[in-house]
C-alpha cells in the first residue's frame, strides 16, 4: 500500500503481488471487509482522495488452475494531517501604516509522520513559500496592505492541503508629524566644504513626499521615501548657496504639506588680496594737505580693518586722523611730520570654531618734501626760544623778589622774529654814572636769535656790527664766548611812565637811573660756564645770564 500512512485526502493504491516462482496464468480477486469487491479487477486498486468511508480492511487473492494465494490484511485508517488551521493577526486591532504586521497561522499535528509545512496567501496570491515557521511578518505596513489574507498547512510527501478561515485586514494611514532640518556638520561652512541637508519625521504612514527648499521658495530637491528621514548632500560649497533652507513632507493621509523651521546657512570666505594705495597716488604729502589711504579687500566675509603705522596699530581715537565706518580708509585731516612713515593695513575675519583668516597689504613709504620739514623745523625752533625767553623772565622776577628789589624796577617788552634792523641807540649808557633821559627815550632796541654769531650795537654810530661768538662777547668786558653758541637776546626798557624819570618831553634832567634800567636777558642753550668774571648784576642759574648791562 502506498502511502503507508496514508492521510485523509490522500491518493491511495493497493497492490497484489503473486509469489515469487509463480507462473502461469492466474486470477485476482480483492476483498473489503470479507466481502469481494466486484467492481476491481486486476492486481491494482486506486483509492482517489482518500475519505473516512475508505476505511476498511482489504485483502487479494490469487487463484490459477491448480492453486490459490490469499494475502494479510490491510486496514486503511486515514488519519487529518492536522486540525484546521487558524491565522491570527497582530495587532490584533486596528492596523497603522508604518506598523509592523505580524501573522500568526495556528494549527495542531496529528500525524507524527508527517511535519507541518506553512504558507501565507494575499488576497490569494502566495507571499510566503511552504515552511516550517508558522508566523509571518511584514514590512511597516503601507496603505497597500489592506487586504484579505490566509494561512495553508501542508506536508513534504502529501498531497493533503489544509487551509485557515481568511481575515480581511485595513491599514490605516497616519498623516506625517512637522518635518526637523538638520545642517550638518554646522550652520557655518567655509567655501569649498561640504555640507547635508537632513529632513525627518517622527511619524508618518509612509511612502512620504520629501522637498528642499533653498531661500525658502526655491526647489533645489525632492523624493518619495519610505524612511522617516532623507538626507541632501551639497558638494563643494560656494558662496551663491548662503541663504535659509527648509523642507517641506506630505504623505496620502496628509491634506496638506508641513514645512519644517527654516536654518539660515552662512558661507565664510577667507579674506584675501588686501591692496594698499592713496588717493593722489603721491607718496610726498605737503605739510597741511590732507591724505587719504584705502585698504581695498579681493574677497573676504565680514572682514576687520586695522591700520599700522610703522607697524604699529593705528588707534581709532586720534585728533588727527580718523577712519571711514567700514574700516576701509584712513583719513588724515592735515599731514604733518608726524604722519611720514611706512603704512600698511592688515584684514582679518573668523571662521567656525574661533578659526582665524588674515591677510596684510603691500607697504606704502608717505614722505614729506625737503623745504616742509625745514619749515616745520624751523617752527618748533622758535616755539622753543620764545618758551626760554619766557622761562629766564620769570626766573629773573623771582630772583629779584629774593634781593629785595621792586618788581616795577624794569617794565618790559619781549620783541621775538622783528625784522634785523635795529633802532638808532638814542643815548650813550655809562656803567659809572645816571643817564639823562631827556637824550635816551625807551624806544625798541631788538636783538633777534642767532646761531654762532652775536649781534651788538656799535656806540660810536648806532649801527649793528656782526661779530662771531668766537671772537667777542655780546658785552664789553666778557670773556671769549663759545663756539656755536646758541641765545636769545631781548632787550627790556622801561615804560615811559613808571619810576621817576621825568618828563621827557620837556628835555629836563630825571632822576639818576641805575644800570638795571635797561634789562638784558640772554637765553643760552648748549653753553659751557665762563670762567671770565662780568660787572654789573651778572648772576648763572640754570644755563641762563639775566640782567646784564648794555654797553658801548
Amino acid at each position: 500500500m502506498k502511502p503507508q500512512h496514508p492521510l485523509l485526502g490522500d491518493n491511495i493504491v493497493l497492490e497484489c503481488l503473486k509469489p515469487s516462482g509463480t507462473f502461469g496464468e492466474y486470477s485476482v480477486q480483492w476483498f473489503r471487509n470479507n466481502s469481494p469487491i466486484s467492481e476491481t479487477s486486476g492486481s491494482r486498486i486506486s483509492i482517489e482522495k482518500a475519505n473516512h468511508s475508505n476505511e476498511a480492511s482489504y485483502r487479494c487473492e490469487l487463484r490459477s488452475k491448480y492453486r490459490k494465494w490469499v494475502s494479510e490484511d490491510i486496514n486503511i485508517a486515514l488519519i487529518d494531517l492536522c486540525s484546521t488551521p487558524i491565522l491570527k493577526p497582530h495587532p490584533e486591532v486596528e492596523v497603522f501604516a508604518g506598523q509592523q504586521l505580524n501573522f500568526t497561522c495556528s494549527a495542531e499535528q496529528l500525524q507524527l509522520h508527517y511535519p507541518l509545512l506553512y504558507s501565507f496567501y494575499k488576497n490569494e496570491q502566495l507571499i510566503s513559500v511552504p515552511a516550517e515557521q508558522d508566523y509571518y511578518v511584514t514590512e511597516p505596513a503601507v496603505f497597500g496592505d489592506s487586504a484579505s489574507y490566509r494561512c495553508e498547512v501542508t506536508t513534504y510527501s502529501s498531497t493533503r492541503k489544509k487551509s485557515s478561515n481568511k481575515l480581511s485586514i485595513t491599514v490605516t494611514l497616519i498623516p506625517v508629524s512637522k518635518p526637523d532640518l538638520e545642517i550638518q556638520p554646522r550652520s557655518e561652512i567655509i567655501v569649498g566644504e561640504r555640507l547635508s541637508l537632513i529632513c525627518s519625521v517622527s511619524t508618518g504612514s509612509t511612502p512620504i513626499n520629501y522637498v528642499f527648499y533653498g531661500n525658502l521658495i526655491k526647489v533645489i530637491y525632492w523624493e518619495t521615501s519610505n524612511n522617516t528621514k532623507i538626507i541632501y548632500e551639497i558638494v563643494d560649497v560656494g558662496k551663491s548657496a548662503e541663504g535659509n533652507y527648509s523642507c517641506s513632507v506630505s504623505n496620502q493621509a496628509s491634506e496638506i504639506s508641513l514645512n519644517s523651521e527654516s536654518i539660515p546657512l552662512a558661507v565664510i570666505v577667507p579674506v584675501a588680496g588686501a591692496l594698499l594705495t592713496s588717493n593722489s597716488n603721491k607718496t610726498e604729502i605737503s605739510i597741511g594737505d590732507p591724505l587719504v589711504l584705502h585698504c581695498q579687500l579681493k574677497e573676504g566675509t565680514f572682514p576687520h580693518f586695522r591700520w599700522y603705522l610703522n607697524h604699529q596699530q593705528l588707534k581709532n581715537v586720534s585728533d588727527y586722523y580718523n577712519f571711514s565706518t567700514d574700516g576701509t580708509q584712513l583719513n588724515i585731516h592735515s599731514f604733518q611730520i608726524r604722519d611720514k612713515g611706512r603704512y600698511h593695513c592688515a584684514v582679518i575675519n573668523r571662521g567656525p570654531d574661533e578659526e582665524s583668516f588674515n591677510t596684510t597689504s603691500n607697504y606704502v613709504d608717505i614722505t614729506a618734501p625737503a623745504q616742509s620739514h625745514t619749515a616745520a623745523i624751523s617752527a618748533s625752533v622758535s616755539t622753543i626760544i620764545l618758551i626760554s625767553a619766557v622761562i629766564a623772565w620769570l626766573c629773573s622776577k623771582q630772583r629779584k623778589r629774593k634781593q629785595g628789589q621792586s618788581s616795577d624796577k624794569c617794565p618790559f617788552v619781549f620783541y621775538l622774529d622783528s625784522p634785523s634792523s635795529i633802532s638808532q641807540q638814542q643815548g650813550d649808557t655809562s656803567r659809572n654814572g645816571p643817564q639823562n633821559t631827556s637824550e635816551v627815550s625807551p624806544e625798541i632796541n631788538f636783538e633777534y636769535a642767532v646761531v654762532g654769531r652775536c649781534q651788538n650795537i656799535d656806540s660810536s654810530n648806532g649801527q649793528s656790527n656782526n661779530r662771531t661768538v668766537d671772537n667777542i662777547s655780546c658785552a664789553e668786558g666778557d670773556s671769549e664766548s663759545d663756539a656755536a653758541l646758541v641765545y636769545s637776546v631781548v632787550t627790556i626798557t622801561k615804560s615811559k611812565g613808571s619810576g621817576n624819570s621825568g618828563d621827557n618831553s620837556t628835555g629836563k634832567q630825571g632822576d639818576k637811573e641805575t644800570e638795571t634800567d635797561y634789562c638784558i636777558t640772554y637765553a643760552t642753550l648748549n653753553h659751557r660756564t665762563n670762567e671770565a668774571s662780568l660787572e654789573g648784576d651778572q648772576t648763572e642759574e640754570g644755563g641762563f645770564y639775566e640782567n646784564l648791562p648794555r654797553h658801548s
